[in-house]
């Protein structure tokens, strides 16, 4: 029997998993640190404190829900790490419901091989319908 009701999980993220990190990534000429929004990260061991876009297979953290350019001109971030997080999915990808999610490069997720982490998982694909392509990923 399929379910249909209005249940959602999505943009349920509590304050106290929101952290802000160095943003170890380069922006190029013109681009808005908006487009940084939904992406997904991993931690980075090359700076104190720093976290970067995830890359192909990499474990999750969180996502970007603010990223800013401080005075000297480098990257910072508030990353969610709790709650329902919609996410950028990589194009094609079928972010199938019940999955361990990995980055897939530049910060868009995929779906694992299976859930391998009962702490992260994807919650929701019902965003895959949209241009923008994103999925709903609960992090305990």
């Amino acid at each position: 029997m399929a379910m249909t009701s209005n249940v959602t999980l999505r943009g349920t993220s509590l304050h106290e998993g929101r952290f802000t990190f160095n943003l170890v990534h380069t922006l190029a000429a013109g681009v808005s640190t908006d487009t940084l929004m939904g992406l997904g990260v991993s931690i980075d061991t090359t700076a104190n404190n720093a976290v970067h876009l995830a890359g192909d297979g990499e474990a999750l953290i969180g996502a970007i829900v603010i990223a800013e350019q401080d005075m000297q001109g480098n990257l910072v971030c508030t990353v969610d790490t709790l709650g329902g997080i919609e996410m950028k999915v990589l194009a094609a990808d079928p972010a199938t419901r019940g999955t361990t999610p990995v980055g897939a490069g530049g910060g868009k997720i995929k779906a694992g091989p299976s859930l391998t982490d009962k702490r992260v998982w994807i919650a929701s694909n019902a965003g895959l319908t949209s241009a923008a392509r994103t999925a709903t990923v609960m992090f305990l």
